[in-house]
């Protein structure tokens, strides 16, 4: 099974590879091993992905946890692939120490045979079946297994050299061991262009160890066939070599490619973002050289960790600074709407007062002192400027009802109230544009024809407003004087 690192899978899809690996009987410790290395690192990544936006969303970091289910799953089959693998490791010693007594009582027969050539007839039959035990009688470990093959491969040269067979039955037999030798050959060929390098690698040795346990070949053909055998050895072992190599370059080039994005985000200047705006390119950015990380392999081993380490250091970082300013922001709000709410009381209070002079001298220093105030969440702010302007317009109202009913000043109160009105639709429109403006970048080196315009209109406004206001206090200053007299 080939368990690639650059495929990007989900962790119930690593756990299900796993899953099919843990029903094989063959040896997938390589697959497991890189399985498990595959997930942990994909569930570090979504961990701090869950991380990241538990944090931007305004939870403390302190309480963040992430147990997927899949991380249970994985450790359980991990758990049956454990004790799978001891009992089929308890199984092959149990084979191999089987195997080690078979061929160590075939040797002593075999000893027996080559010490007495001379001394009675030849039983060649005897020797085709102990040679036929021997390969039934299975593998050995690896560490006894040097050792008996030299005795076997002496054995059966001696009998060979010594033995005084028949020339037909040596010929045949010859030629049932070069009929074997060339088929190995040619499996052996066949696994030049195995596209799976390490299964190509491994099965080589078993095609050796099969051809040590074959008798000679005639020998006129032997020094050939070896050649053979070994032309293709080498190319498989040269592909093998090359393939490791290519890896360790292509590890380097992926450190090499993570060092520069490391440089990359650690480059972002988000210490000078005091805008939302701002701070959606600063997360744009980041988040565009993740993905680009994420297609990168591993690199070194030695170096892998610590790269990612540096890397998951800065990006964290920057999430972290990104979250203390909405809460900072989140704050400002929560402060600016608790004094806009005070403003409402204070007018609500004052709009059922007859003492117009004083009191409207207080509703203009209110309303002078809500533009001072900062935004509040967009979700409230309609409601309480409702709240504000409701309680303003009621006592303006009363007072212009007042001075209708009394007479002489019906004309200049018409005026004023339109003119209050327009003034008031004036500001409302220049804060509509002025926070429309806040979402647009405005370069002085490249202007934009369209900011430009709402730059020039926003100042045009604010001067059509300030000569309405003007007008106003000259309407009120006449009032007063009517009224004081």
């Amino acid at each position: 099974m080939d368990v690639s690192e650059e495929k990007k899978v989900e962790l119930q899809d690593i756990v299900d590879q796993l899953s099919a690996l843990v029903q094989s009987d063959e040896d997938v410790r390589q697959d497991v091993a890189k399985l498990k290395s595959q997930f942990y690192k994909t569930l570090e990544q979504k961990a701090s992905e869950e991380k990241a936006r538990w944090v931007e969303d305004g939870g403390k970091e302190e309480d963040f946890v992430y147990n997927p289910a899949e991380e249970q799953e994985f450790k359980s089959l991990l758990e049956q692939y454990r004790v799978k693998r001891n009992m089929l490791a308890a199984n092959r010693e149990a084979m191999f120490e089987k195997a080690f007594e078979i061929k160590s009582s075939i040797l002593k027969k075999l000893k027996e045979i080559v010490e007495h050539l001379d001394e009675k007839e030849i039983n060649f039959q005897e020797v085709r079946q102990l040679q036929q035990q021997w390969k039934d009688a299975g593998q050995v470990a690896p560490d006894k297994y040097k050792d008996l093959i030299k005795q076997y491969q002496a054995y059966m040269d001696k009998f060979y050299d010594y033995a005084k067979i028949n020339h037909e039955l040596r010929n045949l037999d010859f030629k049932k061991n070069l009929e074997a030798k060339t088929e190995l050959c040619e499996k052996a060929e066949a696994l030049i262009n195995m596209d799976r390098v390490n299964e190509a690698f491994q099965q080589l040795q078993k095609l050796h160890a099969e051809w040590k346990e074959l008798g000679p070949v005639a020998p006129e053909v032997r020094e050939e066939l070896w050649q053979r055998f070994k032309a293709a050895t080498d190319a498989v072992n040269k592909k093998h070599a090359n393939f490791y190599k290519n890896k360790k370059e292509q590890e380097e080039e992926n450190l090499r490619k993570k060092t520069e994005l490391c440089e990359k985000v650690e480059s972002i200047d988000y210490k000078n973002a005091s805008t939302f705006k701002q701070w959606d390119e600063v997360s744009e950015k980041v988040k565009a050289i993740q993905s680009e990380w994420k297609t990168l392999g591993f690199a070194p081993k030695k170096d892998n960790n610590k790269i990612y380490e540096r890397f998951r250091a800065t990006c964290d970082e920057i999430f972290k600074a990104k979250s203390e300013f909405y809460k900072a922001i989140k704050a400002r709000s929560a402060s600016n709407l608790e004094q806009k709410k005070e403003l409402c009381r204070q007018a609500e209070e004052l709009q059922d007062s007859t003492d117009w002079k004083a009191t409207t001298d207080k509703m203009i220093k209110l309303q002078q002192e809500w533009k001072k105030v900062g935004p509040v969440s967009g979700k409230v702010s309609d409601h309480v400027w409702k709240r504000f302007i409701a309680a303003c317009d009621h006592f303006f109202e009363e007072k212009n009802k007042h001075f209708k009913e009394n007479g002489g000043v019906k004309n200049v109160l018409k005026e004023r109230d339109k003119l209050i009105k327009r003034y008031e639709a004036l500001a409302a429109d220049i804060k509509t544009r002025e926070n429309n403006l806040g979402f647009l970048n405005y370069d002085p080196a490249n202007p934009n024809p369209l900011v430009a315009d709402m730059i020039k209109n926003i100042a045009k406004l604010k001067q059509d407003k300030e000569n309405i206001l003007s007008k106003i206090k000259e309407i009120e200053t006449t009032l007063n004087s009517d009224e004081e007299q």
